[in-house]
């Protein structure tokens, strides 16, 4: 008599479980949308550089699973350029509506220069380690696509680049401005601007008066308003 053949061990088992793509997160895990993970990294970039942040630190922060971070953005650097692509969409619509606001207005040309460095002042300390990211992809064109790096040159730099020019050339053209190099004078808003941010506690290292910080930077923008406007030449040579 013949004995019944065995089923096998993988018979036994039951099919094999559908293979799920590599990194998606179990369908019982935390239901966590991309934009939720860019904001908890924006959160983290107000007290650590973008260099000193790991996407398990990301993961930890938002309660996630690691695997959820790769499934959206496949790594960091691609999570965070999403993060820069998102300050300066917000950066370019502010410009935006300050420019229709001041057409609407009538302001002056120096009236424009000193909103425009308030933008930066605010922007700066609502992102203070923005420039890490900008230095990466913006001006050296590292940690993102071809098509992200030209899309945040266009909106960082060329657009606010020829906001300021035009500021400068209807200001000469009505005589409340003399002509300068806007590329020069981009370059130095942002610098002092962005060091000022970052380098904060040098504020009461030098002997000024502590208070908080954003009454101080506010005070720190007037001086830079006045230091734009009119240097610190008793008879300027012009």
């Amino acid at each position: 008599m013949k004995t019944p053949a065995r089923p096998s061990k993988k018979a036994a088992k039951g099919a094999p479980a559908e293979r799920r793509p590599k990194g998606r997160p179990h369908a019982d895990g935390p239901k966590v949308g991309r934009e939720a993970v860019v904001a908890v990294t924006r959160r983290m970039l107000k007290e650590m550089s973008p260099s000193k942040m790991s996407r398990n630190e990301v993961a930890r922060e938002a309660g996630i699973d690691p695997a959820l971070i790769r499934y959206y953005f496949g790594d960091q650097n691609t999570l965070l350029t999403e993060v820069l692509l998102q300050i300066t969409d917000e950066a370019h619509r502010r410009r935006e509506l300050a420019r229709r606001g001041q057409e609407a207005a009538g302001v002056t040309t120096q009236q424009k220069i000193s909103a425009r460095i308030d933008r930066l002042r605010e922007m700066l300390t609502d992102n203070p380690h923005v420039h890490e990211l900008v230095l990466d992809r913006v001006v050296y064109g590292k940690g993102a696509t071809e098509e992200q790096i030209a899309l945040l040159r266009d909106r960082w730099h060329r657009a606010s680049l020829e906001e300021l020019q035009g500021i400068i050339d209807e200001g000469v053209e009505n005589g409340e401005l003399r002509s300068v190099d806007a590329r020069y004078l981009y370059i130095a808003m942002a610098g002092m601007n962005e060091f000022a941010v970052n380098a904060f506690p040098l504020f009461e290292l030098l002997g000024c008066e502590p208070r908080d910080q954003e009454t101080t930077l506010k005070d720190y923008a007037k001086f830079l308003v006045d230091l734009v406007l009119n240097g610190i030449s008793a008879k300027p040579d012009r």
